[in-house]
């Protein structure tokens, strides 16, 4: 950034990895006079879906981003381009069709458990009941607060998540605001996924908009085993070389 000498209107330079979050003091390099600097507030995420924006308070900097040579918007950070890669390697997917082979796609795999955290209780019941019958675990939150103390209390592996979750309490922005703060390698081995009618299905760019793993949409809820095989095979593929460089396990 940079900021102006009152005294002799000398242009000072300031690094912007060195900026703190509060106001700050230098001295101006020709006049040696103090110059009091206050930094411009950073901007918010949001909970982009469809035409509507949330504000989100958790002050993350995952959608910030910069501009190749052909205007393509890049990520600036080595885990957004990692997520830009995924994007890439889904693209074109369409959601699966429902069926005998979605309930039992996960019938080797250790026992999952998801938190929903649906506003519709239709949606809640069809989410559980896919769910279930996919071999999770499933546990219904009312509030955020229920949510995130479920997420404390459990070992959560997907958090299926409605923009107008506990509205009254932002509950959606609350909850995806608790799982992003979490220490990356916790927050990693939760698969956060938004379901609205405003998002299409594996729309890994509104993913990546909201700091999510996978958008839904509503009319594709019966199909969300199929879609979470699809989508978690690509993302396992994508993080391999970590998983085996840190002896993890995919999720």
């Amino acid at each position: 950034m940079n900021t102006t000498c009152p005294q002799c209107g000398f242009d000072v330079f300031i690094d912007d990895t060195q900026v703190p979050p509060y106001a700050f003091n230098i001295e101006c390099p020709r006049c040696r006079k103090t110059i009091t600097v206050t930094p411009p507030p950073k901007p918010q995420p949001s909970l982009r879906v469809g035409e509507q924006t949330r504000t989100q308070y958790m002050g993350s900097p995952a959608t910030s981003s910069f501009s190749s040579s052909d205007g393509t918007a890049t990520p600036s950070d080595p885990m957004q381009m990692m997520m830009q890669l995924m994007q890439m390697m889904m693209a074109g997917m369409g959601a699966p069709q429902s069926g005998a082979k979605d309930k039992n796609f996960m019938a080797s795999w250790q026992r999952k458990r998801a938190v929903i955290c649906c506003a519709d209780a239709n949606q809640r019941s069809v989410i559980e009941q896919v769910l279930g019958e996919a071999g999770v675990e499933t546990e219904v939150a009312q509030s955020s607060g229920q949510a995130i103390e479920i997420m404390q209390d459990h070992k959560v592996d997907y958090v299926i998540l409605d923009p107008q979750f506990d509205a009254a309490r932002q509950g959606g922005i609350a909850v995806l605001r608790y799982v992003n703060s979490l220490m990356p390698k916790y927050r990693r081995r939760i698969y956060v996924v938004l379901v609205s009618p405003q998002v299409k299905t594996l729309d890994t760019y509104m993913a990546f908009l909201n700091c999510v793993n996978l958008t839904v949409n509503a009319d594709d809820v019966e199909s969300l085993p199929g879609i979470l095989q699809k989508s978690l095979k690509d993302f396992n593929e994508l993080y391999r070389p970590l998983y085996e460089a840190a002896s993890m396990t995919p999720l």
